[in-house]
């Protein structure tokens, strides 16, 4: 019984670890995404600027 729960308790040490690795990156990918939405706002606000301006 002794090994049973010690290859139970090792299995969910490593899936806690995936899991936690997973969340890590998809936040680092959020991050990307959100500097990229900016990027493009700023982008589509300097467009509309110049628009105005002609």
């Amino acid at each position: 019984m002794g090994i049973f729960t010690f290859i139970l308790v090792l299995l969910l040490v490593f899936t806690g670890l995936a899991i936690e690795r997973i969340l890590k990156d998809i936040r680092v990918q959020n991050k990307e995404i959100i500097e990229i939405l900016k990027k493009n706002n700023r982008d589509k606000e300097e467009n509309t600027s110049d628009k105005v301006e002609h």
